[in-house]
């Protein structure tokens, strides 16, 4: 597709609708008297309000569009969701993080995230904890742009907001039941309302789905079932479980407290992938190897060894839906096939919530209000494997036998309390004010684990998953020395202590502004117990870093129901320090804060007897310090990546969403998003051509120096556009609601050398809803029409190796929901 003639298509399509009925609203109404657009509450900044009133540019979904479309997870919302990229990657979500307006996280295990994720305003921090489903949740909000101010911790983006469903004052339920292809089977059941008259509410909630996948794995053993975790039958599967219970007591009108507790368990199969592997990792029956461009030679350290390396260090263009064609594979009659190992197993992620609220309405002016939050969290898998790797396995030095090597990177424990006092004065007069306090403390445990097995080429080796009972591979890995050892085990502990505020004042009944700030104090430590391969490496180190990130806001209401808006924010990802020893390494001992300076100009309009809604915003972003991937200095071979300051980077783009009701019962809406995140004097240190080099760039497809100045932004699409077409009637007391639906992402490239991209896709949906009292009947089919294309890559720079993740398959089903 070309981008150019799709953003041109996207944006006068937009325009089309809009812009005509700009000219006389009052002549430009739809033939037939259009119902009111449906009013979107949300709590973007930490209040209730309408989401055409505030000045900041958000995206909601509620409950009945999560339901319809079976809108499961953050990839299926990034779709509809303009400035949104949210991608599982082969693992699965495992090291998968949120992108906003293309501010990418370019080191993807980070620790801290460049997007904040919450629940119930409970901080999500690692990648595996921020995807929980959707099901029972009230709301789910995506706000762009920092918001440090208001967020605080790592919301240098923007933030995404999961928001439960809560007890009522009167009784309410539902039972659900989903069946739809590779194996889809979901249960729900729900209950709340009134426990002891209306002093005493609750809640609770549970939902089970199992899905087999929805790609085939055409590894000849993809049907059995290894011990432990496991990939069996198809690609993508998932077997899932929530529950989650609340009780509210109100003792006065004025006064409420609520505990809830939220528990999610998921076991995610990798998606389908397969490997493109460069001239670090050597494979003897192909030395041609899969990478096509960039032949060069590269220094390989080992302690005091350097050896050179030649050949394609990396892949130009992009990547094409199919594995390359191997000379060993088609020998075997799999020609381009997708061969998974059944080995494999992506996350096992368990996540534990416990929520305490505390509201009080001192006054009918003041207000007091107290947050505790508790997390719990683990998150583990075996590693993927495909292709030759899985079948044939590799010749791993010392080893001269044939090895297929698993590793699970990061496997994490994390526990974490939070506390928040938040007082705020609104007398309903010109003057509004709010503040308060925030501390969290977080014990956080990091690790890797390395699984040297015999290839997947028998069913009895197979059977044995990840561990092994092979003498030959036991001899070289025997306990202590690597295989199942907790390598690179990093334990964390920080706290967190803020004070934030806010003043907004209205200056007439049209013109408001407001000043949000925040002052963060973090002190971090870290204490590392084993190096690369699980030996004893006691490292320790500690660090504090402070603060202060202001946002000013105005507003101007025009037309009754249109709004004109301007913000200006600071947004801070915080630093830290790499679990290097400072005494051999000292320049990478530790890194410093990223920041960034964020303008939008914006306007929301409810137009036309509530027919029309037309959003728009502009914004720059100006970001400095970017932190980074960086080869480590030191002189360990296998010597993990670390963090660094590596430049700076700079954001521009717009965002365009429109709802029209062109009838009573025919509606459209759409968006459009374009944003060039670029590098600005940046070094990329994989492509510097010296002893640390992976890549090692030769001044013609790449700068020898690392410089990626002017280059866009990895795992950032520029151009991302939807268009949905709906339906909505009374047919003989049913109601029916249907949507077609289609997405558009232009290409991602897989680094910031810009040279591996995964093309750009279209991807189509369908969602048909109908209801009479009770009864709800959902038919839902994504990727109707079955488009073929690469998601995302995941680069290893240590290896010049690429795991190229592909798109899910079409899928199809139907849910029947009964509510009371």
């Amino acid at each position: 597709m070309n981008i150019k003639r799709t953003s041109v298509i996207c944006m006068s399509s937009l325009i089309t609708v809009a812009v005509p009925s700009l000219a006389n609203p009052a002549d430009s109404r739809p033939s037939k008297a259009a119902p009111p657009m449906e009013e979107i509450l949300v709590t973007a900044r930490k209040r209730l309000e309408s989401l055409q009133d505030i000045p900041v540019a958000v995206t909601a979904f509620n409950e009945a569009t999560l339901q319809r479309r079976d809108l499961r997870s953050l990839d299926e919302l990034a779709g509809d969701t303009p400035g949104l990229v949210f991608e599982n990657y082969s693992t699965s979500g495992l090291s998968a993080a949120p992108v906003i307006r293309g501010m990418a996280l370019t080191f993807a295990t980070a620790r801290e995230q460049n997007t904040s994720v919450f629940l119930d305003g409970i901080y999500l921090q690692r990648q595996s904890m921020m995807n929980p489903g959707l099901h029972e949740m009230e709301r789910v909000e995506v706000v762009k742009g920092p918001q440090s101010a208001l967020y605080g911790r790592n919301a240098f983006a923007g933030a995404i907001n999961y928001i439960t469903k809560k007890p009522t004052h009167e009784w309410s339920g539902s039972f659900g039941y989903t069946l739809g292809s590779g194996e889809r089977e979901d249960y729900s059941a729900s209950l709340g309302g009134p426990l002891l008259g209306d002093a005493i509410l609750g809640r609770v909630t549970y939902s089970v789905s199992d899905f087999d996948g929805h790609t085939r794995n055409e590894h000849p053993f993809a049907d059995l079932e290894p011990s432990g975790d496991h990939t069996a039958g198809d690609l993508g599967g998932w077997d899932d479980a929530m529950v989650s219970a609340a009780l509210t007591f109100e003792p006065r009108e004025n006064l409420a407290f609520t505990v809830s507790y939220f528990h999610n368990e998921s076991k995610r199969e990798p998606q389908p992938f397969y490997n493109l592997d460069g001239a670090r990792q050597v494979d003897n029956q192909n030395p041609e190897n899969t990478l096509n461009c960039l032949d060069t030679t590269t220094s390989i350290r080992t302690g005091p060894i350097v050896t050179q390396t030649s050949g394609f260090h990396a892949y130009c263009g992009e990547l094409d839906y199919r594995p390359p064609y191997r000379n060993d594979l088609a020998a075997q009659g799999f020609i381009r096939e997708v061969l998974v190992d059944p080995r494999s197993f992506a996350v096992n992620s368990d996540t534990k919530l416990w929520i305490g609220r505390l509201d009080w309405d001192m006054s009918d002016a003041l207000h007091f209000s107290y947050l505790y939050g508790r997390a719990d969290h683990e998150g583990a898998g075996t590693g993927v494997q495909a292709d030759f790797k899985s079948t044939q396995g590799d010749n791993i030095f010392p080893l001269n036998t044939p090895t297929t090597a698993f590793n699970s990177n990061p496997e994490e424990i994390l526990e974490a309390d939070s506390h928040e006092l938040q007082l705020s004065w609104d007398s309903g007069s010109a003057l509004q004010l709010r503040g308060g306090l925030y501390y969290s403390n977080i014990r956080d445990s990091s690790w890797n684990t390395f699984w040297f097995v015999a290839p997947c080429d028998s069913k009895e080796n197979c059977r044995e998953g990840v561990t092994t009972s092979d003498p030959v591979l036991l001899e070289f890995f025997p306990p202590g020395s690597g295989h199942g050892e907790k390598s690179n085990l990093k334990h964390y502990e920080d706290d967190i202590y803020a004070v934030f505020a806010a003043v907004s004042y209205d200056f007439t009944d049209r013109f408001a502004a407001g000043i949000e700030a925040r002052y963060t104090r973090e002190d971090k430590q870290f204490h590392q117990e084993t190096s690369s391969f699980g030996t004893a490496e006691e490292l320790r180190g500690e660090e504090s870093f402070e603060y202060f990130t202001p946002r000013f806001t105005a507003q101007y209401n025009y037309w009754g129901r249109s709004l004109f808006y301007a913000n200006y924010g600071k947004g801070v990802k915080t630093g830290g320090f790499n679990t290097i020893d400072p005494d051999i390494n000292p320049d990478q001992a530790t890194y410093k804060e990223e920041e960034n300076w964020s303008l939008e100009l914006g306007t929301k309009n409810t137009l036309f007897d509530g027919s029309l809604r037309l959003n728009l915003a502009l914004f720059h972003i100006d970001w400095s310090d970017q932190q980074g991937t960086e080869s480590a200095n030191d002189p360990e071979p296998f010597a993990s990546d670390v963090l660094g300051n590596i430049g700076d980077a700079e954001v521009y783009g717009i965002e365009v969403d429109s709802t029209y009701y062109l009838t009573h019962r025919w509606f459209i809406d759409g968006s459009y998003t374009y944003n060039n995140p670029v590098f600005k004097d940046a070094v990329y240190s994989p492509a510097v051509n010296d002893t640390n080099s992976s890549f090692g760039c030769d001044d013609k497809t790449c700068p020898s120096n690392g410089d990626v100045s002017g280059n866009m932004l990895q795992r950032a699409s520029k151009q991302q556009a939807s268009l949905g077409i709906n339906y909505r009637a009374d047919l003989a007391g049913w109601l029916v609601n249907g949507r077609v639906s289609a997405n558009y992402r232009s290409k991602m490239y897989a680094t910031p050398l810009n040279l591996a991209h995964n093309g750009d896709r279209t991807v189509a949906n369908l969602a048909l809803s109908v209801s009479r009292g009770p009864w709800d009947i959902n038919l839902w089919g994504k990727n109707i029409l079955d488009e073929k294309y690469v998601a995302n890559v995941f680069v290893l720079p240590s290896f010049t190796g690429y795991l190229v993740a592909l798109g899910p398959r079409a899928t199809w089903g139907m849910g029947v929901r009964y509510s009371f």
